[in-house]
């Protein structure tokens, strides 16, 4: 089923006017601290959060207001929490990079990497207490060189080979560059399993350019991705 662009248009635009609104209190000094947004993301973030279930879980970094806001948590506790008051969603502790919600299976760290370990944790806990239900990550290059993030690919090791062993295929998308990142971490862990498969990698191919004509061709796109599909599958 196609998803409704509306509706995503719609998560989008309530993400972008929320985090604007609170970047101006920052700037009017009613919220402490430091300020990380996730403006320029909203695309991602409303693709992958309207696709989730019941029972879904999300570890997020220091920029996870979106997705909070698009999973349904109240923009009134994240605003009180942000502020520092008591009543906010984390008892006004947790600031903007620290927001938690048991209701939403939601959680986000200031901590660079540190989505992996919870997603890995969210994902363990749903093995038994949900069967079926899934664990995101959100993160960015600047967690591909730490080891708590590398070491939570590897606790899912398993899952990764054994839907290799059943398809014959991996492919992987990711903005890094083709000399390392997520894609070429995964291709070694099928190779050190000694698995044969059809790979695809789609990432970033060089510097990315100041022009968007040539950006576009850089990063990773929906054509590239389709391409690729379609030659694991032929």
């Amino acid at each position: 089923m196609p998803p409704d662009l509306w509706s995503l248009y719609g998560l989008m635009l309530k993400s972008r006017l929320f985090e604007e609104a609170m970047a101006q209190l920052w700037r009017d000094g009613l919220i402490s601290g430091e300020m990380h947004l996730g403006t320029g993301e909203e695309a991602v973030i409303a693709g992958i959060v309207s696709q989730l279930r019941e029972g879904d879980a999300l570890a997020l970094d220091h920029r996870g207001t979106a997705a909070l806001l698009m999973r349904g948590v109240d923009p009134a506790a994240i605003l009180r929490e942000v502020c520092g008051h008591p009543d906010g969603l984390c008892g006004g502790m947790g600031g903007h990079m620290h927001l938690f919600s048991r209701e939403h299976l939601a959680a986000s760290s200031g901590i660079v990497g540190a989505e992996g370990p919870a997603a890995a944790g969210f994902a363990l806990a749903a093995q038994t207490l949900s069967p079926g239900a899934i664990a995101v990550a959100f993160f960015g290059e600047g967690a591909m060189n730490q080891g708590m993030l590398l070491e939570s690919l590897n606790l899912d090791r398993a899952a990764v080979c054994e839907a290799v062993a059943q398809t014959g295929r991996l492919l992987v998308v990711d903005e890094d560059y083709e000399g390392f990142g997520l894609s070429g971490e995964l291709a070694a862990v099928v190779l050190e399993a000694g698995l044969s498969c059809k790979y695809g990698r789609v990432c970033t191919r060089t510097t990315i350019p100041y022009a968007r004509r040539l950006e576009d061709q850089t990063l990773p796109n929906t054509r590239r991705i389709c391409d690729s599909a379609r030659e694991l599958m032929a």
